[in-house]
């Protein structure tokens, strides 16, 4: 409300000289407004435009390079586990060739029966290929496959070397080369075969040295295979019906598969300029470039390749390619010579097949990588000059829309500005006139002429209106400004005690709720001492039940050691009777000596005799003095046992009559904190419902605190209003004199 009077006020008592300035101002200023917005609109989005694409020009081109790096390095990382996946495929079904192959073999060589070795020997004519000097004869044992003899001296087609035979029938069946072996002392001997040996002769009678540490001679006794580029060498051990390694069959695939995948990856090509690399370490000491996209180095060992930078590399990745695991990716750069052109930054990429000791891997050329970065600042230099060509055309066009614009409204502003004088100078009739009129000047802004004819009949009416309630409002100002007066002294007053009691009531919810805590911590002391004191009246007849077994106990020990005390009485008896007896035993040995001293040399024996006696009557003696001073140590230990159980026994029964006595106590005392326990609870129970009370008795007092200080602060906020209503209605009253409604205008 005071907010609305203050505008009316505004309104109402501007000087007539500030609407002509606005209007003088405003048709001044058009063309300019006008002008500078349509070439704000157009040249601030060009402009943000243009910055926005400068400043992140250079972030999406190094992100767009990151990018395509990364997309390259993941497709040259997966193209290399395609190759490792390829050999992984070729080896499979090269391994699969080999399996079916060797089942063939075992089926085949089962049908002709269990391999022994003949009983006889025979000479057969061997040779070492290779050295013509080797040429012998030797006598050996032959291998036999149930009834059928593998012997090198028949004919491989004769019908009756079913060896020989079988030999060939494999190789045209499975397409590979066989022979078969015996053991010797000497070494290897070829019993049968399917091709030529190494020096161009029939393969039965090769022999393999003992001294020779070749793969075949150390395969021969284990199933396995020596891998090479052209061929798998397979070997099947034989052994007798007593498990003895008596020979062995050898089979070779070609590996053709192995070949293809070689040329396969000499034509494969990764992007543009990017290529397939091989380097074969097939035996451990001398690695070999397969493939390369330098025709030169193909077949070449990578210690005798002329770019030392790609040797070493090849050398450094292929140690530690073997320490890659499972599937994993090595990624590298490289750099090597361009010619004229300098050094060209290589990525690459690399893994390890083991099985094959290949290292396999690929190779792209960097500086696609800067093409693409190129041809993308490119095209953003491009975008950019677009639009700022566009920019220009757009902001051209709308400074020409403009200024046609503002030519046509700065004639009517005119008649605008007339309007306004007259209405500065409160001839609002005049001002009335002059829209009425709908002069051609300002027909194109009909719209604008009617709002405006309409405000200045509202003001007319207001205007009318004002005069006839002003002062009726000043003297209700008035009455409401004592009235407010009153209020607020009230309103002051009774925030002051409502905050009074806000504080007391505070006060007793806290001590309301502290008596409430103690009163919950005395009940719960109550329940928890009443639980003890049952746990006590229980621990005291156990106590009293165990002190009545004591004695019970020592009642028994005491009748007991009674007991021992009369079994003492008569071993006393018994060793008084033995002492009594040693010592008349003695004197017998005594006079046996005097008689057998009579009786000189014919009583030479009795007199040993007596001797003997006379000694054992002594041990006698001692050892029943011994045992009477152990039966009298003894009794008196048992007469001191059973005056300690009497005593022992009086101060048990004297203990249980005490602890029957407290367990009646401790009875008792349950009984009582029993009986007090519910009238804590109660207590308790009303404590916390007094607490309660409190609290929600605070919790209104701080609510109707709190609404107090509001109606206090409006009251004061209602008494302000009042106050600049009075102020303003009487300026009101002052500045409608001024006004004329009327054709004759004169002053009220």
């Amino acid at each position: 409300m005071r907010a609305t009077i203050f505008s009316l006020r505004k309104i109402v008592l501007k000087r007539p000289a500030h609407s002509v300035v606005m209007a003088a101002q405003m048709k001044a200023s058009m063309k300019t407004t006008l002008l500078g917005l349509g070439l704000a609109v157009t040249v601030i989005p060009v402009a943000v435009m243009f910055a926005f694409i400068k400043l992140m020009g250079a972030d999406v081109v190094r992100a767009a390079t990151s990018e395509f790096r990364g997309a390259s390095v993941e497709n040259a990382k997966r193209a290399t586990l395609d190759m490792r996946r390829m050999c992984e495929i070729v080896r499979t079904g090269e391994t699969n060739a080999s399996d079916a192959a060797r089942a063939a073999i075992l089926a085949a060589f089962a049908e002709l029966g269990e391999p022994s070795l003949s009983k006889a020997a025979s000479d057969i004519p061997t040779r070492v290929p290779g050295n013509p000097d080797s040429e012998s004869i030797k006598r050996i044992r032959l291998l036999k496959f149930g009834k059928f003899t593998a012997d090198p001296n028949m004919p491989d087609d004769d019908p009756q070397n079913a060896v020989a035979r079988a030999v060939n029938r494999l190789k045209d069946r499975l397409r590979c080369e066989m022979a078969v072996y015996v053991k010797t002392d000497d070494g290897l001997v070829a019993l049968a075969g399917t091709g030529p040996a190494s020096d161009g002769k029939r393969a039965a009678g090769a022999v393999i040295p003992a001294s020779d540490d070749s793969p075949a001679r150390v395969s021969i006794f284990r199933s396995g295979a020596d891998a090479s580029r052209s061929m798998d060498a397979n070997y099947i051990p034989l052994a007798s019906p007593d498990g003895e390694i008596i020979g062995g069959i050898y089979f070779g695939l070609r590996r053709t598969s192995a070949a293809e995948l070689e040329d396969y990856f000499k034509a494969l090509k990764i992007g543009g300029t990017g290529i397939v690399w091989v380097v074969d370490d097939s035996d451990g000491r001398n690695p070999v470039i397969r493939i390369s996209g330098d025709s030169s180095a193909v077949g070449v060992p990578v210690a005798d390749d002329n770019i030392r930078a790609r040797a070493d590399f090849f050398l450094k990745a292929l140690a530690k390619a073997k320490t890659l695991r499972g599937s994993e990716v090595a990624v590298d750069s490289l750099s090597l010579p361009m010619g004229q052109a300098g050094e060209a930054a290589r990525l690459v990429t690399y893994a390890y097949y083991k099985p094959w000791n290949w290292l396999v891997g690929t190779m792209t050329d960097e500086r696609e990588f800067q093409a693409g970065r190129a041809d993308l600042a490119e095209q953003t230099d491009t975008l950019t000059r677009k639009i700022v060509l566009a920019g220009a055309i757009f902001a051209a066009t709308a400074i020409g829309i403009a200024w046609i614009m503002a030519s046509r409204m700065s004639r009517t502003i005119r008649a605008l500005a007339r309007v306004a004088n007259y209405q500065s100078r409160g001839d609002i009739a005049a001002a009335e006139k002059i829209l009425s009129g709908k002069s051609s000047v300002v027909a194109e802004f009909d719209e604008l002429f009617k709002a405006v004819l309409l405000m200045a009949r509202s003001l007319t009416r207001l205007i009318s209106a004002l005069k006839l309630r002003g002062e009726d409002v000043a003297e209700r100002a008035g009455r409401i400004s004592e009235t407010s007066d009153t209020l607020d002294v009230i309103a002051s007053e009774e925030a002051a005690s409502t905050k009074n009691a806000a504080s007391t009531g505070s006060k007793i919810l806290g001590a309301s709720e502290a008596l409430n805590k103690n009163a919950r911590g005395s009940a719960f002391e109550v329940s928890r001492t009443l639980d003890i004191a049952r746990e006590s009246g229980e621990s005291l007849r156990l106590l009293k039940n165990n002190y009545d077994a004591l004695t019970a106990a020592s009642e028994n020990v005491a009748g007991k050691l009674a007991v021992i005390n009369g079994n003492v009485e008569k071993i006393t008896g018994i060793v008084t009777t033995i002492n009594e007896v040693s010592r008349q035993t003695n004197l017998l040995s005594l006079n046996a000596s005097i008689e057998a001293e009579k009786a000189g040399e014919f009583g030479l024996g009795f007199a040993v005799v007596a001797r003997q006696i006379r000694r054992l009557a002594d041990k006698t003696s001692v050892a029943s003095a011994n045992i009477e001073n152990i039966v009298r140590q003894m009794q008196s230990s048992v007469n001191s046992g059973v005056m300690e159980m009497d005593r022992f026994g009086a101060k048990m029964r004297q203990s249980s009559k005490i602890i029957m006595e407290t367990a009646d106590m401790l009875a008792r005392t349950v009984s009582d904190i029993e009986a007090i326990g519910p009238q804590f609870e109660g207590i308790a129970s009303g404590i916390g419902e007094l607490s309660e009370n409190a609290r929600r008795i605070s919790a209104t007092m701080l609510e109707l605190s709190d609404s107090s200080v509001r109606a206090r602060d409006r009251i004061s906020e209602f008494r302000a209003a009042v106050k600049s209503l009075d102020a303003v209605s009487v300026s009101v009253l002052e500045a409608v004199a001024r006004f004329k409604i009327d054709g004759g205008g004169g002053a009220k």
